[in-house]
């Protein structure tokens, strides 16, 4: 399926099930619950599709950094947006949090349909010099790996 994909469909899933918990919460309790079970499903892909990704756009001496920037923007993510939805939700309603949540999800998706690829000699903006750069560390580093021993 290609990661891409998994990323793409992961969080458009989430942002559609952001948009149903408001509905769902105001219909039956049980189902917001099991919308918030499946949200969970869904996402947790998210963190283990990201090092596939890296590691084809990634130099091989910068993939760690690459990685440790990745998982930090979940934590970034997390500190920034609690206290917009605590101005979101006081200034307007709770509702409003989570079809904010849902529509920038889904307006993530659009960018990233037709601004990321699988890997970077597939991606038509990425100028020769840095697609260059990739590949010569990808090959250089792999010629000088560390011998195994047995």
């Amino acid at each position: 399926m290609g990661t891409k994909r998994v990323l793409l469909v992961s969080t458009f899933l989430s942002g559609l099930l952001s948009l149903a918990s408001v509905w769902t919460s105001l219909w039956n309790v049980w189902a917001l619950v099991a919308v918030r079970v499946a949200m969970g499903l869904v996402q947790g892909v998210l963190f283990p599709s990201i090092n596939p990704m890296l590691i084809r756009w990634a130099a091989r001496g910068e993939q760690a950094k690459f990685s440790a920037v990745a998982s930090m923007g979940g934590t970034f993510g997390t500190i920034f947006i609690y206290p917009v939805v605590g101005l979101i939700i006081k200034y307007y309603d709770w509702e409003s949090a989570f079809v904010l949540g849902g529509i920038v999800s889904l307006l993530w998706c659009l960018f990233w349909f037709f601004l990321v690829t699988d890997d970077p000699t597939e991606h038509k903006l990425i100028s020769k010099s840095e697609l260059g750069y990739i590949m010569v560390r990808k090959c250089e580093l792999k010629r000088y790996q560390a011998p195994t021993y047995q």
